[in-house]
């Protein structure tokens, strides 16, 4: 269409325009001056286009080998279903085609501009939850017996946030210990695992980390409210948004509804202030659950945890707050998992690469975060862990090695510290020569976002970051 379209209006044009000098007798220095003034104006709107990234297709790829290589001398047809799961509309799913297409590959789930409810019903929804690495017996018979697949393949670095609450570690990390799943093949950031019949005696060893990151943030005033007074931010009151909501016990907020399976440590943060009593409701769809109430009477912002521990299977939930007495402001809510302690005064606090959502690929063998620069984005490439930090002044050092012979002086990354969009301070480079230490104040307890940047000037391997605090 855009090869043909534009040739023939080209023919159409000058056609028409011929027509009609000839039916009003216009001169022809006019119709030459008209074709002139559209080519002119036709260069200015090309020069306005933008340059068309080229894009690199790989030719090949181990983990998509190997299920061919493993199913074929099993006598079995290779047969996968890839991670993440999307509802079939994705333009992630042409990268899966591409691989599946090199060794002849079935996936269950591919693309269609339309996906069917035959679809939606039989794949997207029994499965959903293996985005989140929950996988069931169930499940795992379901592939093996209906769908005739034995493989399950993880693309670690197109995992988006609306994927999962958690970063793609939490997933692979559950795939990877998973009692009848078998890590076939890691080829850098595609996770290749066949399914088992039974389960096995041993399972693959992974770190003992207790955080779980924060993808879901939600502003108070932006969520779902009833007779609630709405307060604009101003320079006195630091809030996380446009400002805050007062509550009484005529109103409530809700969070959005999240998908979500069983966690550990798994709690809904809410930043309030104020003198009362706030009932806590978990609603999912089998009903809903009386949570701890939450006491109050402080003038000052403080997070109160809201801890869930009903969640037993995969489900659907959202969080209802209302003041059943006095008056209580709320700012913002958050969901997230495991344990956060920020440092105190003296402390460093080192969080390691993976814990972050992340591009690039784990390594396991180094616990760290592998970036290439011919594979990775040149934007925002690690960042998290968008949970709050106690007021106070900090030194933040980036953990990192990169190749023998990269140039001393290139700057291969930067680095700042962020609430939301307001940076505390200027980002700081990172070369292979320095390892600069970023200091900034936290003036109140909002979440904070370590935001890295990688320009892919060389190879490079983060391993975390060392947070300490000052003051």
């Amino acid at each position: 269409i855009f090869c043909l379209v534009p040739t023939l209006i080209a023919l159409a044009g000058v056609m028409s325009l011929s027509t009609i000098s000839e039916r009003l007798h216009i001169y022809r220095r006019w119709i030459a001056a008209t074709a002139l003034f559209a080519c002119v104006l036709a260069a200015a709107e090309y020069r306005s286009q933008y340059s068309p990234t080229l894009s690199g297709v790989a030719l090949s790829q181990e983990g998509y080998k190997a299920v061919q290589e493993d199913a074929l001398a099993a006598g079995e047809d290779p047969r996968v279903v890839i991670l993440p799961l999307w509802p079939g509309d994705s333009h992630y799913g042409s990268v899966y085609m591409h691989y599946c297409s090199l060794y002849r590959i079935r996936m269950i789930n591919g693309y269609t501009p339309f996906p069917s409810a035959d679809y939606v019903d039989n794949v997207v929804k029994p499965l959903s939850s293996m985005n989140q690495g929950w996988v069931t017996d169930e499940q795992l018979d379901q592939l093996v017996n209906r769908h005739k697949i034995r493989y399950i393949i993880l693309h670690e670095d197109l995992f988006p946030e609306q994927v999962s609450p958690f970063p793609v570690t939490f997933t692979l990390e559950r795939l990877r210990s998973h009692p009848r799943l078998e890590l076939l093949k890691q080829s850098e950031r595609i996770w290749t695992f066949k399914i088992l019949d039974a389960p096995s005696a041993t399972t693959a060893a992974t770190p003992d980390w207790t955080l779980l990151m924060a993808a879901r943030n939600w502003q108070a005033e932006h969520a779902h409210r009833t007779n609630v007074t709405h307060v604009s931010q101003s320079s006195e009151t630091a809030t996380g948004g446009d400002g805050y909501i007062r509550l009484t016990p005529e109103s409530f907020v809700e969070t959005r509804a999240t998908q979500i399976s069983p966690t550990p440590g798994l709690r809904y943060m809410v930043r309030l202030r104020g003198k009362g009593t706030i009932a806590a409701t978990l609603i999912h769809p089998r009903g809903s659950v009386d949570l701890p109430s939450i006491s109050v009477d402080t003038t000052e912002w403080i997070w109160a945890p809201v801890p869930i521990a009903s969640i037993t299977n995969y489900t659907r939930m959202h969080l209802r707050l209302a003041p059943t007495e006095g008056q209580v402001d709320i700012d913002q809510l958050l969901l997230h998992g495991g344990t956060w302690s920020p440092p105190a005064l003296g402390e460093t606090l080192t969080l390691d690469a993976p814990l972050f959502f992340h591009g690039g690929y784990t390594d396991p063998e180094q616990n760290a975060i592998q970036l290439l620069p011919e594979q990775d984005a040149d934007s925002i490439i690690i960042y998290g862990p968008k949970l709050p930090l106690d007021p106070g002044t900090y030194e933040l050092e980036v953990l990192y090695d990169v190749p023998e012979g990269t140039p001393a002086d290139a700057v291969i990354a930067f680095y700042d510290v962020r609430w939301v969009d307001h940076i505390l301070n200027n980002p700081v480079d990172i070369t292979a020569s320095n390892t600069p230490v970023y200091t900034f104040t936290q003036s109140n307890n909002l979440p904070i976002t370590i935001c890295f940047v990688y320009t892919r000037q060389a190879a490079m391997t983060v391993k975390g970051f060392a947070l300490k605090r000052t003051k």
